[in-house]
């Protein structure tokens, strides 16, 4: 068998998988070679310009036309590698549930080849080195759906493949939108009502407002983005 098939056979098992869902789009950093390529950038830039320093020994300050080109290409090249590794560094890596997904996926199908070339064939994943290419919004209660299977059975939808469990996202993200302001409501009129029956118990009123308070805002803290002058604000009103 030619190894060239095999391996490109065996990779777009995991290619066509990762058509399914967007969370199981990630790939390898390759973080070392990153660095390497900026170490050899920034070795080179240092040869030029310890070579310029020369020159301006030499009386010769500006250089060469040769060495000018030389130093404004590999600058751009360095200031370029700099940048676009510092936006890699902002994408953040692939969650647990789509690393399990993936992994168990390859695992049935016999697919060493595509779970080395993931970096999923080891004992102790190092989910750090991978980045997923596909960001999508996720609140809080959408996170905690996707990593409780038997939440996720909930929203499920016809999958494409029996080894892959595809849930709805919208309905997912519509439950979230029901649910959070309901227990905004139930927040803000559970403690009216509980004080109701605290008539002549101040400290039992100021027990249960201060409860309430501090819920209402780990909940604005937990479930939503908000910034901490939002939760304040929410907090003090």
């Amino acid at each position: 068998m030619d190894p060239r098939k095999y391996f490109n056979g065996k990779a777009y098992d995991g290619a066509e998988f990762m058509t399914y869902d967007t969370d199981l789009v990630f790939f390898k950093r390759f973080k070392r070679l990153n660095y390497y390529s900026l170490f050899k950038l920034q070795h080179h830039l240092s040869r030029l310009d310890a070579d310029l320093a020369e020159n301006v020994i030499l009386g010769t300050a500006n250089g060469s036309d040769e060495m000018t080109n030389e130093i404004c290409h590999v600058l751009k090249q360095y200031n370029e590698a700099l940048l676009l590794q510092s936006q890699l560094g902002s994408i953040p890596s692939p969650g647990p549930r789509a690393t399990r997904t993936m992994r168990c996926f390859l695992e049935k199908m016999m697919n060493e080849v595509a779970a080395h070339e993931l970096d999923l064939d080891r004992e102790q994943l190092d989910t750090s080195d991978l980045v997923a290419l596909v960001q999508a919004d996720k609140s809080w209660g959408h996170q905690f759906v996707d990593n409780h299977q038997s939440l996720r059975g909930l929203f499920e939808k016809p999958s494409p493949n029996n080894n892959l469990m595809i849930y709805s996202e919208d309905g997912v993200r519509l439950s979230v939108r029901f649910i959070v302001p309901l227990a905004f409501s139930i927040f803000l009129m559970a403690p009216i009502v509980i004080m109701s029956f605290c008539t002549d118990n101040n400290n039992a009123k100021l027990s249960v407002l201060l409860a309430f308070v501090f819920g209402t805002s780990m909940l604005v803290c937990w479930v939503t983005k908000a910034k901490d002058w939002e939760i304040l604000t929410v907090t003090a009103g």
